[in-house]
């Protein structure tokens, strides 16, 4: 992937939020986006529950806070961080408590879909409106959209895709793929020179829930996908089946490293770093990690996951983090006002930028790294964004599900069974 494509979309993207914010559907040029509240008629305590993803995002937002503070200084807002709100349960009984947060830092998908079930989040669908984000977030919103109204912020994501040794490519005089059969004969020519195509680490099962995830947005679209994940397609639905079989079709030929099921996805990276292997179907995490094995990110390139059904439109793995508003917080003013705040392109580009993952908004800036430019380039381009397997399913589902793809990883004979099973455990879970 050329830099030179990706400083355009970068471009288009703020061009084009430019015009939405100018009113170019015929509002005034002049007219504001988002709730336009004065900062002096909010106060009181607000409490932020974050959902901790590590010391970066701890930082971002602790960053954030303060720039809200800035913004509206009779606000005192108090922040907790917290790893488990990562556990749709945690985020259940939290809400349900006596003295619930105002604002959560939450996963979308299942997760929400369940706090909207529940009742225990607000309708933020006028916010939505007010800041235009239907089309600055138009591809997230399908991942915040429920009962036709939207339920959550989103502040910032990541994506996935095929990260490669340039030198090996460069070495074979392969070129990057953007259709299927560019990439088998890729694949093919690795092979022959004694260089497994891919590698990958299953021993927690999530790395082959990409895999799957990929293979089925890129054969049946995103909608069958959002189906599934739902629980109105069964695994044993032809269209599901077709998933497996190309799967099917990557283990039999050899495609992935061996023992792959007694490592993690960090343990993975070695035979991309020591030329055992020459991709890895990953997310953008992997750049940072990449380093600590001795090499440097300038080895590594990328691309997005290749086109199978050709004319389909394209959705992207995107997990995303968002905001949400408790039904029971005691100080909703403050909680709009932080949601409204959040929202903003300017204040999306800067905890991105500390926190080193991809604003959602289609109008903020972008940090100097190229897998950052790159990475959102894929996204922000995409029709659509899945969540990743595990947040897009209940953990009834995702948990033996999971197993069951490296089951099938390990054994293709055992296609049929695998399906079955699946079907059970969907029966069961929903």
């Amino acid at each position: 992937m050329t830099i030179k494509p990706i400083r355009f979309a970068a471009l288009f993207c703020v061009l084009l939020s430019i015009l939405v914010s100018a009113g170019c559907s015929g509002g005034s040029s002049s007219s504001p986006v988002g709730l336009n509240i004065d900062p002096n008629s909010v106060n009181g305590e607000l409490h932020l529950a974050n959902n901790s993803n590590g010391a970066a995002q701890n930082a971002a937002i602790e960053e954030l806070a303060v720039q809200f503070r800035n913004a509206y200084p009779n606000v005192s807002l108090r922040i907790t961080h917290n790893s488990e709100l990562r556990t749709p349960d945690t985020l259940v009984e939290l809400l349900q408590s006596d003295t619930p947060p105002d604002v959560l830092s939450i996963h979308t998908g299942n997760r929400l879909q369940r706090l909207v079930d529940a009742s225990l989040v607000r309708d933020i669908s006028d916010i939505w409106s007010a800041n235009l984000l239907s089309s600055a977030m138009a591809a997230a919103t399908p991942a915040v959209e429920l009962n036709q109204a939207q339920w959550a912020i989103p502040y910032s994501n990541y994506g996935w895709g095929i990260y490669y040794r340039k030198d090996i490519f460069e070495n074979l005089n392969l070129t990057e793929p953007t259709t299927w059969s560019e990439f088998q004969s890729i694949a093919e020519t690795l092979k022959s020179n004694n260089i497994t195509p891919l590698t990958i680490g299953t021993r927690f099962q999530w790395p082959a829930a990409a895999l799957f995830d990929y293979l089925n947005l890129r054969i049946n679209g995103y909608a069958v996908h959002q189906e599934l994940t739902l629980g109105n397609i069964s695994y044993t639905d032809e269209r599901i089946r077709s998933v497996f079989l190309a799967w099917k079709d990557m283990i039999d030929a050899d495609y992935f490293i061996d023992g792959h099921q007694n490592m993690d996805w960090q343990e993975a990276i070695a035979p991309l770093s020591n030329g055992d292997a020459a991709m890895y179907l990953m997310g953008g995490f992997i750049v940072n990690r990449y380093g600590e094995f001795g090499n440097t990110e300038d080895e590594l390139g990328y691309f997005m996951f290749p086109e199978i059904t050709a004319g389909l439109a394209r959705a992207e793995e995107a997990p995303t983090d968002a905001f949400v508003i408790s039904s029971g917080t005691s100080n909703l003013d403050a909680a709009r006002a932080f949601l409204d705040f959040a929202a903003k392109p300017d204040v999306q580009s800067a905890l991105n930028i500390k926190y080193g993952q991809l604003p959602v908004h289609t109008g903020s800036s972008l940090s100097d790294s190229i897998f950052i430019q790159e990475a959102h380039a894929t996204v922000s381009t995409a029709s659509a964004h899945s969540q990743f397997y595990d947040r897009d399913t209940p953990a009834a589902m995702s948990a033996p599900a999971m197993q069951a793809f490296v089951e099938f990883m390990l054994d293709t004979t055992k296609l049929d069974t695998i399906l079955n099973q699946l079907d059970t455990f969907q029966d069961s879970a929903y």
